[in-house]
């Protein structure tokens, strides 16, 4: 009798997670990075990806990502080390124990002559150039004298690398930065996605706004903050805006779950507002919380 109620038991867990699985209406389409599994809508609706994984801060297109008396993030002006925003040309990665060697390159030379040459210098996959000259924003301007912080998703209309209106904002806009096997998948820069905190259960829309290479897991310093409670105030307040690296990092999200709307990229994004009424919707014709929390009781990693 024992056994046989063992049995049935597993019969009906594993109806159960059947069940759960098929109110989701997502599979497995591929292993992305770390093995993470990607999973994909399956029939009708809108087209949408989603999966499990930390939430790591992405500071690129913030206006206060880069400055360059600011180089290691340490001095209260600049957001990241410029380490993550460059590497040597010739001589490859700033990351890791090669970023003091990439921070006394950049001092070697009078500042002024190292951003009108900066290119002979480093090459810059996270700082606009133009020529061989950093952009920096000019006095007057707001931000003046921060690096100009490029994303992947860049407003069309705006041809000058050097403005920051081409860019967005990674400490006003909510986003997330996705790896090329999920662009190479019909993801585009500019779709609108959900990320939810799996820890404390807020969540955010936002918008798909860098790339992150071979990584999986990254979300701007808008979209951190969003998921994120400070624990010394009532309520569930959101941290201030970070100051420094180190307070850069304290926004990580270590359980995140993230739902990607594939093909969804809408108009260049004014207002937070627009983009939440935009995403809000999509979320709501996709199935909205309920096939959402089938999907996170389904999902295994």
């Amino acid at each position: 009798m024992r056994k046989l109620l063992v049995v049935s038991a597993l019969l009906w867990a594993l109806a159960g997670a059947d069940s759960f699985a098929a109110d989701c209406k997502m599979s497995l389409e591929f292993k992305g990075p770390e093995g993470t599994p990607i999973w994909k809508t399956r029939g009708d609706g809108p087209v949408a990806f989603y999966f499990r994984s930390n939430s790591d801060v992405d500071a690129d297109g913030s206006g206060h990502a880069y400055h360059p008396d600011d180089l290691a993030g340490n001095k209260g002006l600049a957001q990241d080390t410029l380490c993550v925003g460059v590497s040597r040309q010739g001589g490859g990665s700033c990351l890791g124990a090669r970023c003091q060697t990439c921070l006394n390159l950049f001092r070697s030379v009078d500042k002024q002559e190292m951003i009108a040459n900066f290119e002979k210098f480093f090459d810059s996959f996270a700082i606009a150039t133009k020529g061989n000259a950093a952009c920096v924003v000019p006095e007057g301007g707001a931000n003046a004298g921060y690096f100009v912080s490029t994303t992947s998703y860049i407003h069309s209309d705006i041809t000058d690398v050097c403005d920051p209106g081409r860019y967005l904002d990674a400490m006003i806009f909510p986003g997330i930065a996705v790896p090329k096997s999920l662009t190479s998948r019909g993801v585009k820069f500019g779709d609108f996605v959900l990320v939810r905190n799996r820890k404390n259960g807020k969540s955010a829309f936002g918008v798909v706004y860098d790339g992150s290479g071979s990584r999986i897991g990254e979300s701007s310093i808008a979209m951190n903050r969003l998921l994120l409670c400070r624990k010394d105030r009532p309520g569930c307040e959101t941290p201030e805006n970070p100051k420094t690296l180190k307070e850069t990092n304290k926004l990580v999200v270590n359980d995140a779950e993230y739902l990607i709307f594939a093909g969804s990229v809408g108009q260049w994004p004014s207002a937070l507002e627009a983009v939440n009424t935009a995403a809000s919707a999509l979320f709501n014709q996709w199935g909205g919380d309920d096939r959402l929390n089938a999907c996170a009781s389904a999902y295994r990693r």
